[in-house]
């Protein structure tokens, strides 16, 4: 049954347990479904969000046993569906309709293939382009499959080759990276990026998993080059995608005066890249950094270098690092009937953000630094977002990507004992501020 609103808000507010403080946008709740039903009812408009709610069907549902008092944890299956002989454990896999399906099901072939080809002497080559050392990998065949990007040769890394990002990191302490990510863990966020693009099925972010790696091209220390065998560097290896453009080089207002089931496309593959985005809270979205391929009948948008999200606060006020769609004429279009119901029928699921927390702690633990208390924090950031989406999506009002970016951050996390979702407001983001 639909909830009643106004039966809804009277109730959460009747609850001794409760706080509510317009003041101070703090939101307490014994139970984390009427935070969320609470913060979609601030206004008339928002009420029909709430239909969304309900909960879905089942059938996409894997439960299991935990240890300790037969407590159920559940997780969708979405995050981690049965695998094929040559499927990699530590990948998700997409839904068949997924054009990365065939190659994150052969994933572990064509890892054995890069390291194949480094044994064969044909080795990683270091991207000139970026801030960080990055390198294209190849087969023994010598050609171009992935990209990898190891942990210490990131822009903090002791081990980054660019000397023009190390001496602005030695003389503008103070002008380098983003106070609100931590350091030296890109890679784990390129991986954790691909995991949210597997749950929401939005298939615009190429495979990526961790992985460890050596090779001769790579940037070691004097120490270490004269080892027996070389160290292996932890990284996130993504797969090569194919493009014809970029964000940056597309002539959107041909596009967008043709029309048609192209422009249609676009717009669809473009608001993908925007859920994507709002939900990691991407920090570096440049029209560069998302590619395209573009043809007669069909277009594709690819969401690379995603290693500056999962932010563990939302940034500060004087700088936001606003994505490029947020003030892009197409960030002025609503959102798509389409769209909103594909991503709606995974988003509001009910164990959607449990699950995916447990997914993405599995990806970020594997960084030798990782922190409880600042993994805790980007999942509050990645709360808030999913939050805001809820909100904005369900809105009975068509909504944009603009107005989706201009709404109040929030910041919400679990109490002590798990039952209770607690919510802060934070700053209004300003588009002046870069």
């Amino acid at each position: 049954d639909l909830v009643n609103p106004s039966f809804l808000l009277q109730r959460v507010m009747s609850q001794p347990e409760t706080i509510h403080t317009p003041g101070s946008g703090r939101i307490e709740d014994e139970s984390s479904g009427l935070l969320e039903k609470l913060l979609l009812n601030e206004d008339e408009e928002n009420s029909t969000a709430l239909m969304t709610l309900k909960k879905i069907e089942t059938e996409d549902l894997d439960a299991d046993s935990t240890e300790g008092g037969g407590k159920k944890k559940i997780r969708l299956s979405l995050l981690r569906r049965p695998r094929s002989d040559t499927y990699s454990s530590k990948m998700d896999l997409p839904s068949k309709s997924s054009p990365h399906y065939d190659s994150v099901v052969n994933m572990s072939v064509t890892i054995s293939e890069i390291k194949a080809a480094i044994a064969e002497g044909k080795l990683p080559e270091l991207v000139l382009a970026g801030s960080s050392g990055s390198y294209w990998v190849h087969d023994r065949r010598g050609k171009k499959i992935g990209i990898f990007k190891p942990k210490n040769e990131e822009p903090y890394g002791e081990a980054n080759p660019k000397l023009a990002k190390r001496l602005h990191r030695a003389l503008l302490p103070c002008c380098f990276g983003r106070s609100c990510m931590l350091r030296n863990q890109g890679y784990v966020s390129e991986a954790a990026a691909y995991v949210v693009d597997v749950a929401l099925d939005l298939q615009i972010v190429p495979p990526t998993r961790v992985l460890k790696l050596a090779a001769k091209s790579f940037n070691y220390s004097a120490i270490d080059k004269r080892r027996k065998e070389l160290p292996h560097k932890i990284g996130s290896l993504q797969l090569f995608i194919q493009s014809n453009g970029s964000g940056k080089t597309i002539n959107y207002t041909e596009l967008q005066a043709k029309g048609g089931p192209v422009f249609d496309k676009f717009l669809d593959e473009f608001q993908r890249l925007v859920i994507l985005d709002y939900m990691i809270r991407n920090t570096d979205r440049g029209l560069d950094n998302w590619l395209t391929n573009i043809n007669a009948t069909n277009v594709k948008v690819h969401a690379i270098d995603n290693g500056l999200s999962f932010p563990f606060k939302h940034p500060d006020n004087w700088r936001t690092y606003p994505p490029s769609w947020a003030s892009h004429p197409l960030g002025k279009i609503p959102f798509k009937p389409a769209i909103i119901k594909h991503v709606m029928s995974r988003l509001s699921h009910t164990d959607f953000m449990d699950a995916l927390v447990e997914r993405l702690r599995e990806i970020m633990v594997m960084d030798e630094n990782f922190k409880e208390n600042k993994f805790l924090g980007q999942m509050a950031v990645v709360r808030g977002q999913r939050m805001n989406l809820i909100k904005i999506l369900g809105s009975k009002k068509a909504k944009t990507p603009e107005e989706l970016f201009l709404t109040h951050p929030l910041y919400i996390q679990k109490s002590e004992d798990g039952n209770r979702e607690i919510g802060w407001r934070t700053h209004l983001p300003c588009f002046s501020c870069i």
